[in-house]
């Protein structure tokens, strides 16, 4: 079986709020919450491994705080492989809040912006792109670069 290697430099914990009816200004109370790991290199992911066609994947994503801890409890319950359980960084992994209401239109995103990475923790990830390179078939880069990136992240 093909292994793919999906790397991204600004994953997300996806949190999804619906409410009866949502008011601005007002407090509104949610009558569902669904919580999961996202981000477009991880729901690549998490696509193929429903695809009919057999493929593993391999995540190779940044990782930090409390929020990157729960990223990495959800991929493996889910059974998404992360290179090296992710890769820590100082900054909190963002996170992107979806609010679903019937009198809204439509759904409406809040999203964070990913963190910074620096120059240390670049050279890391880069490092483990280079040790995961030997056991993959294809490599796949998804997804935004966080803001103040280093130059020499792919």
């Amino acid at each position: 079986m093909k292994t793919l290697l999906v790397v991204g430099f600004s994953p997300a914990w996806e949190r999804g709020m619906r409410f009866k009816e949502f008011l601005r200004g007002e407090v509104n109370r949610a009558v569902e919450i669904y919580d999961y790991a996202s981000g477009k290199p991880t729901n690549l992911c998490r696509a193929l491994l429903h695809w009919p066609v057999k493929c593993q994947t391999r995540l190779l994503v940044p990782l930090g705080g409390l929020t990157g801890e729960r990223f990495r409890r959800a991929c493996s319950e889910e059974g998404v492989s992360l290179v090296e359980n992710g890769v820590s960084v100082a900054a909190e992994t963002r996170i992107c809040t979806n609010i679903f209401s019937a009198n809204a239109e439509g759904m409406t995103e809040l999203v964070e912006e990913a963190g910074a990475i620096s120059a240390e923790e670049a050279e890391r990830l880069l490092a483990s792109l280079a040790r995961a390179l030997p056991e993959v078939d294809g490599v796949v880069f998804m997804g935004s670069m966080p803001q103040e990136a280093p130059a020499d992240l792919p």
